[in-house]
């Protein structure tokens, strides 16, 4: 099995999951804006067959990440044989700092679940997922 390394290898087998992600309840107005982005973005500028799942979460730092990491897993354990990548609008609703954006993406990788960021122009993953040539930008921007 070939793993991807690309967007364009995950855009005709891999269901995306939509990641909204507001850090308080006062910013809670703005995540179906940011949901109706992500779909908006989907469309517009990738070739995705599967039909989209959309996780909006309300929470901030490092809980934030936690929650996303508890949706994906239990999405992977109730379909493991299904194929998810993780779609966000851009890196900072990934994490907003280095460390934890690493190990969210590290224990995604883990489960076999690449990382879409639509302010950069690759698939992001730990090795053997995604694009070597996108970790420094991506460590980087996690650190902005």
């Amino acid at each position: 099995m070939k793993l991807p390394r690309f967007i364009s290898d995950v855009e005709g087998t891999y269901t995306p999951v939509l990641i909204g992600r507001v850090s308080s309840s006062s910013q809670r107005r703005n995540l179906p804006t940011q949901m109706t982005f992500l779909k908006d973005q989907l469309k517009a500028r990738y070739r995705f067959k599967k039909t989209p799942i959309e996780i909006p979460i309300v929470q901030s730092g490092k809980a934030g990440e936690l929650n996303t990491i508890e949706e994906l897993s239990k999405l992977r354990a109730e379909n493991p044989k299904k194929k998810y990548v993780a779609v966000f609008r851009d890196v900072s609703r990934i994490a907003r700092d280095t460390e934890n954006g690493l190990r969210l993406t590290r224990l995604l990788s883990d489960m076999g679940i690449p990382i879409i960021a639509m302010n950069m122009s690759t698939l992001i993953g730990n090795k053997p997922l995604g694009d070597r040539s996108a970790d420094l930008l991506y460590q980087i921007n996690l650190g902005i």
